[in-house]
């Protein structure tokens, strides 16, 4: 159910016309549609004007619901189209007629004739908009859209596509998680296997159909690589390319999966964020034994006070081992990076442990929290999606009390290294273990699977980007 940050800007433009180019079409040269979405990246130019009516694919299906487009999305570009494509809510039940409404967004190309493609953009998340990020996506691809479209999909449950909203669980005024997830469930009843990324990959290509594009170029960061694979290996003659930036796939789908490749990569990316700076790498000459004695200090000993967020909030805080092992693969988008760790951990030994509890006020978030408007980031479809996904150490079929015990039991049953540098008991909390956090979910029907059976990866151009030092989808996911 985590979030993971974004990359940066540029270096998202800098793939999308890398891998679009590697799919043999010749790198577009600086048109007017770089102009158009530049005011995205801080220019003022005026938007220009185009020289044709807008284009939809030919043909398009007469199930589409067309309707009036967001300010928002008209802003960034007048020619845009909006629109909702009802699918089935249940495909395994035929006979079953409740819909959901898929919306989506489509932003035309500029020159003459059909679109070479549709460009599709996701960051999963899970629960996360797609359409509510139309400027990161726009101003990415912009150098792309002289010959392809734009097309943006709301994933079943997320954004403006039938939004999942378990008000408890999205404003945590429940009286605990357990309680939140529970209730979700129960809100969304035998719906509440049906937000799988198979099923998504299916209301993906459903609107493709519709809008009759013969080819799509999908992008898949974070989470969204997920959906990527799911619709690769069902629909792939449809596809045209890939990029996975850091992007999810089924290694991490395994039983405490997310908590272990972070642990494999926590001290690499402490490491490496300390040698690559010049006052860093002078000041703590043995990164790695610091960072595991950092560890072991707030194991046995946590580090409790009050800090200022960025935002001159008094925060209470709690830094234990638990805090440190969320911080590892968020560090990004809250002012805090790894590279202050050991620097914090210095201070604390010399008696002054305000760095720490500064660490802790801006990157550990409670999950009891306010996550705000659910169309821009849905708690409770992400926790629809990921909890069905992925393998988890006990059986559905058991009432959640019983779930407990098999998770207890599954924990203790790892090797004691399991998670090294950290604990079993931090690496499983409820703070950072999807495992955990699924426990009061529940299945009324065998979700659709990520990849189906005898589902093929398809040989197309594929660009696949990881960083060594991204701990949240590190290299080994």
């Amino acid at each position: 159910m985590k979030s993971i940050a974004r990359k940066s800007l540029a270096g998202l433009m800098v793939l999308a016309m890398t891998v679009l180019a590697s799919a043999q079409i010749a790198p577009p040269s600086k048109s007017r549609l770089t102009q158009r979405y530049s005011r995205n990246l801080g220019s003022q130019r005026p938007l220009p004007l185009r020289t044709q009516e807008p284009r939809l694919p030919a043909a398009a299906s007469p199930n589409i619901i067309w309707v009036q487009c967001p300010a928002e999305a008209i802003g960034l570009d007048p020619a845009v189209t909006c629109g909702y494509l009802p699918v089935p809510m249940h495909r395994d039940q035929p006979k079953n007629p409740e819909k959901i409404r898929i919306y989506f967004e489509v932003y035309p190309h500029a020159n003459p004739g059909q679109a070479v493609s549709a460009i599709l953009a996701n960051l999963g998340g899970p629960g996360d908009t797609t359409t509510g990020l139309r400027s990161l996506w726009l101003a990415m691809f912009a150098p792309n859209m002289d010959v392809h479209d734009v097309l943006l999909i709301d994933d079943r449950g997320y954004g403006m596509s039938d939004t999942v909203d378990c008000e408890e669980l999205q404003h945590g005024t429940g009286p605990s998680l357990d309680q939140e997830v529970a209730d979700c469930a129960a809100q969304l009843d035998d719906d509440a296997s049906r937000y799988s990324t198979g099923d998504i990959a299916l209301d993906t290509e459903a609107v493709r159909a519709a809008l009759r594009y013969d080819k799509v170029d999908y992008y898949g960061g974070s989470a969204g690589g997920v959906d990527v694979t799911s619709y690769a290996t069902r629909f792939g003659s449809h596809l045209r390319s890939v990029i996975l930036d850091s992007g999810g796939g089924t290694p991490g789908l395994i039983p405490f999966g997310g908590p272990y490749y972070i642990s494999l990569a926590s001290s690499r990316s402490v490491r490496l964020d300390c040698l690559r700076s010049p006052t860093c790498a002078g000041d703590h000459p043995n990164p790695d034994t610091e960072f595991e004695q950092l560890i072991q200090t707030v194991r046995s000993q946590p580090v409790q006070g009050s800090a200022y967020d960025a935002n001159g909030n008094l925060i209470p805080v709690v830094f234990d081992e638990t805090a440190l092992f969320f911080l590892i693969p968020n560090p990004t988008g809250n002012f805090v990076g790894n590279g202050e760790l050991l620097a914090a951990y210095t201070s604390l030994l010399q008696g002054d442990a305000a760095p720490l509890l500064r660490l802790g006020a801006e990157g550990v978030i409670p999950w009891v929290s306010d996550f705000g408007d659910p169309t821009i980031f849905s708690f409770g479809a992400g926790g629809a999606t990921e909890c069905v996904i992925k393998g988890v150490p006990y059986q559905w079929s058991v009432p959640p009390q019983v779930r407990l015990t098999q998770f207890a039991e599954a924990v203790s049953a790892l090797p004691p290294a399991y998670f090294k540098p950290f604990s079993k008991a931090a690496a499983t909390a409820e703070q950072v273990d999807t495992d955990r956090e699924c426990l009061y979910w529940e299945v009324p029907s065998p979700p659709t699977p990520v990849v189906p059976p005898g589902g093929k990866y398809p040989g197309v151009p594929a660009l696949v980007l990881s960083s060594d030092i991204d701990a949240g989808v590190p290299d080994e996911y």
